[in-house]
């Protein structure tokens, strides 16, 4: 074998059809039942880029890869984050090529929300399954061999150099060995142990990212001499439904919507803040430590996925303000106030709410009014393996490890997502780069 993948998000996916594109033999390996069942499933907002064929179709001013970069840059600046510029740079270019070639292979996007660079899906519905389905497809039109139930627990070493894996399954163990190998494993949201290492405050929440991110791609490359980098760098979703005390559902997409309740009927924070973090430790200073995310009918009109959301009872419904309060845990009066004041802002057409500033994109002006709970959740890492722009790890002394790549979650890039840009894109752009790179050195 030429090239091995491990893990098949979409950033494990994009590798594999890209190695296999450049002329290598490749094996995607899986440790659960099915294609894409990590954390890509979840993606549930947009997929941020700029200078896209989309953006063009609609005659789109200022959005093009350099204006995409130039924010990135000026997010991190105006932060004070750390990210690797020549990483970030690299992915903020290249997003655009990759955003076209996903809707060649048939992804939906049809709409583009400027101030975030998101494209979305046409019918509001979460481009994950529409990625992975759309991925899978390619690869199995290109009879990329994968294996499911195959849980990859060593990456091989000869010399120095990343030669293979070990590989357990219900059937046995066996070994790959190949010419490189691609770590493309998601993070570690769902490890105990690196939790309590990276984020001990984030400790025993419930979370909506998958389970089987648990950092195995991180520690396997470790023993080879792989250094990390960004690893205190965590998203928790302050907009989290709770469906059990160990995990719940995201209702991120109705964050340019949504105005935030707590039980005392008030709200706390401003809901567009850039930070998703500051959001949520917000959050967890409220009685409980919860919320309600308060949407009109704008937001189920948009959005498929919340519409899917209110179906399954994840949203409490009502025609009017008072009759929402009566179905809440809340203080109806100081509820019916603190939401009355911010619809009479959207009604007078103001740009932003007198209360906390917040932009109004999309104003609340359209019963029936809709509530969910939500509290915030572990849910993203970005840290990981330390990599070059090539998606080459590197090792302690930042030399690069022979053989051995890393994409998405597994990596982070350096790129700080959860506070500069978005991770979606970084996964896609380098799992395309990590491919033909690993199919390239075969040459």
């Amino acid at each position: 074998m030429d090239v091995v993948v491990i893990g098949s998000g979409i950033a494990g996916l994009t590798s594999a059809i890209a190695a296999h594109e450049g002329g290598a033999k490749v094996l995607v390996l899986e440790k659960q039942g099915m294609l894409g069942a990590g954390d890509s499933m979840n993606i549930s907002t947009g997929i941020t880029a700029g200078g896209t064929k989309l953006i063009k179709e609609k005659g789109i001013q200022g959005k093009t890869a350099q204006d995409y970069v130039d924010l990135l840059m000026k997010q991190a600046k105006d932060k004070n984050v750390p990210i690797n510029k020549e990483n970030v740079e690299t992915y903020a270019r290249c997003g655009g090529e990759v955003i076209d070639w996903l809707m060649d292979l048939g992804v939906p996007f049809g709409r583009f929300q400027e101030d975030k660079y998101f494209h979305i899906i046409k019918d509001g519905s979460a481009p994950g399954p529409h990625i992975i389905k759309a991925l899978s497809k390619e690869v199995k039109k290109d009879n990329i061999p994968y294996r499911l139930n195959s849980k990859v627990v060593e990456i091989l070493s000869d010399n120095g150099r990343a030669s293979g894996v070990k590989v357990s399954t219900p059937d046995g163990d066996y070994k790959v060995l190949a010419k490189a190998v691609i770590v493309a494993t998601g993070g570690f949201s769902a490890s105990p142990e690196l939790l309590k290492r990276y984020a001990p405050e984030w400790m025993n929440r419930p979370t909506t990212g998958a389970a089987s991110l648990t950092g195995d791609g991180v520690k396997m490359a470790q023993k080879l001499g792989a250094a990390t980098a960004s690893m205190e760098q965590i998203k928790v979703n302050y907009l989290c439904h709770p469906l059990t005390a160990k995990d719940g559902v995201s209702l991120t997409a109705i964050t340019p919507y949504t105005i935030l309740v707590n039980k005392d009927g008030k709200r706390f924070v401003d809901e567009n803040h850039a930070s998703i973090n500051f959001k949520s430790k917000a959050m967890m200073k409220q009685p409980e430590h919860i919320a309600y995310a308060v949407v009109d009918q704008t937001a189920m009109d948009n959005l498929k996925l919340m519409r899917n959301y209110a179906e399954a009872g994840y949203f409490v419904k009502a025609d009017s303000i008072p009759e929402l309060a009566k179905k809440l845990d809340v203080n109806q009066k100081q509820f019916i106030s603190t939401v009355d004041k911010y619809i009479a802002d959207c009604n007078a057409g103001l740009k932003n709410d007198k209360e906390f500033n917040r932009k109004i994109q999309y104003p609340m002006t359209k019963p029936p009014y809709y509530a969910a709970l939500v509290t915030p959740s572990m849910q993203s890492t970005y840290g990981g393996l330390k990599t070059n722009t090539k998606a080459e790890v590197l090792d302690q002394k930042g030399k690069v490890i022979p053989g051995l790549y890393a994409a998405g979650a597994a990596s982070g890039h350096e790129a700080y997502a959860n506070e500069v840009g978005f991770a979606a894109i970084i996964g896609l752009t380098y799992g395309k780069i990590a491919g033909e790179n690993a199919a390239a050195s075969l040459k």
